[in-house]
C-alpha cells in the first residue's frame, strides 16, 4: 500500500445518496485487496441494509483506493425511489510478511504489518460502535409504525426489529435474517404470547386447569375431578392424585347409586330413614382395571342390611355377611373386570 503511513482516522466506509444515473462509487481509503471490499444498498426510506455481490465491478484507482462501478445505476432516474449505497472495507487480519532478514529487522515490512493491524482495528472499532448503538428508537418506530408510538410486540414487528439490528452487528445479517425468515408462525406466536394460557394454545396443549411446578413453570395438571373422570390430555400431580382417591360419600337409599366416574373409594353410612335393607345398584361408568374400596358403616342402631345387584361377583358366588353391631365398619374391596362384572374380594369385617 503506497503512502499508507500514517493511517489516518477513518471508519473505512463511505455512504452515498445515489444521484439519478450514478454508477460509480468510491471508497477513498487505501485498501490491500479487492476481496476485502463490501458493497451494500438500501432504499433511503428503509433502515435495513442488504449486501450485494453482483451487478458491479471493483477496481483499484490511485492511492490504492477502490471504485465500484455498477452495470445499472442503483437509482436509474430521478423518478425512482431514493437509494443509498455503502462501500466499505472489512479485512480479516493476517500476517503476510516476515519482517526479519538474517537477524535484521526489515523496517518496510514491519511498517506494512503495522498498517494492516491499524486498518483492521479501525474496522473493528466501527463495527463495535454500531453493535453498541444498535438500532435507534426512531428507526424502530419507522420500521414498525412510523407513528412515534411504542410498537406492539407482534411477531411481524419483532422479526423486523431483529433483521434491522442484525444489519448493523458484525455482519450477522445473513445468519439472523435467515433465522427470522425460517421461524415458524407457531414459534413466533409462542414468543409473542400474552400469557401462559396463550403459550399453551400456541404449543397445542390443553387449556384446562393448571398447577404451578417449581417456581415459575405451569403445566396442565388434572384436577381431582378430572382424575376421577379419567380426563384425557392431563398430567398427574401428587396432591391431585391423593385428593382424587379420597372417600366419596354415597347417598343412602333403598337402591344406592355407585358412579365409578366420581371416585375410587366410596363410603356409605346406613340411616334410619331407609330402614333395614338397602341394595348397591349395578355401578355405572365402570372402566375395566379400576379398583378401590366401598366402606359400609352401621348407624347407632345397627342391624342395617346391605345386598348387592347382579353385576357384583363374589368368591364362590356368596355375598359377604355385613356386620350388624351399632357403628360397625365393614370394608369391601372391588375390582372392575368389565362393565358388567365387579369382583368383590374377601372383605375386612368390623374394622376398628
Amino acid at each position: 500500500m503506497s503512502s499508507a503511513n500514517p493511517i489516518t482516522r477513518s471508519t473505512r466506509r463511505r455512504d452515498y445518496d445515489a444521484t439519478a444515473g450514478q454508477t460509480v462509487f468510491t471508497l477513498d481509503v487505501p485498501v490491500y485487496d479487492l476481496v476485502d471490499v463490501e458493497v451494500w444498498t438500501k432504499l433511503a426510506s428503509a433502515v435495513e441494509w442488504t449486501q450485494i455481490f453482483t451487478g458491479f465491478a471493483l477496481s483499484f484507482i490511485a492511492g490504492n483506493q477502490v471504485q465500484a462501478t455498477f452495470a445499472v445505476a442503483p437509482r436509474p432516474t430521478a423518478g425512482d425511489p431514493a437509494t443509498n449505497v455503502r462501500i466499505q472495507s472489512a479485512r480479516n487480519q493476517e500476517r503476510v510478511t516476515n519482517a526479519t532478514r538474517g537477524g535484521a529487522v526489515a523496517s518496510a515490512l514491519l511498517e506494512q504489518d503495522l498498517d494492516r493491524i491499524a486498518t483492521v482495528l479501525q474496522e473493528l472499532r466501527r463495527d463495535a460502535d454500531e453493535f453498541r448503538a444498535g438500532v435507534t428508537a426512531a428507526q424502530v418506530q419507522q420500521l414498525v409504525t412510523g407513528s412515534g408510538n411504542v410498537p406492539a410486540p407482534t411477531a411481524t414487528n419483532i422479526g423486523r426489529f431483529l433483521r434491522a439490528l442484525s444489519a448493523t452487528t458484525f455482519g450477522w445479517v445473513s445468519f439472523v435474517s435467515s433465522m427470522i425468515s425460517d421461524a415458524s408462525t407457531a414459534g413466533l406466536a409462542l414468543l409473542t404470547a400474552a400469557n401462559a394460557a396463550a403459550q399453551r394454545t400456541a404449543l397445542g396443549l390443553a387449556s384446562g386447569a393448571t398447577t404451578t411446578v417449581g417456581t415459575s413453570a405451569t403445566r396442565d395438571i388434572a384436577t381431582a375431578a378430572e382424575y376421577r373422570a379419567k380426563t384425557a390430555n392431563r398430567a398427574v400431580g401428587i396432591a391431585e392424585a391423593l385428593s382424587a382417591v379420597d372417600f366419596v360419600t354415597l347417598t343412602d337409599a333403598s337402591s344406592v347409586i355407585v358412579d365409578l366416574s366420581q371416585g375410587y373409594n366410596f363410603r356409605l353410612t346406613a340411616t334410619a330413614g331407609v330402614g333395614v335393607t338397602r341394595t348397591l345398584a349395578n355401578p355405572i361408568n365402570a372402566v375395566p382395571g379400576q379398583w378401590g374400596v366401598i366402606e359400609f358403616i352401621q348407624d347407632s342402631a345397627g342391624s342395617r342390611g346391605l345386598s348387592f345387584s347382579p353385576n357384583y361377583d363374589f368368591n364362590n358366588g356368596t355375598p359377604p355377611t355385613i356386620s350388624s353391631a351399632p357403628n360397625a365398619v365393614d370394608i369391601l374391596v372391588y375390582f372392575v373386570r368389565s362393565s358388567t362384572s365387579i369382583a368383590i374380594a374377601p372383605y375386612m369385617r368390623a374394622v376398628g
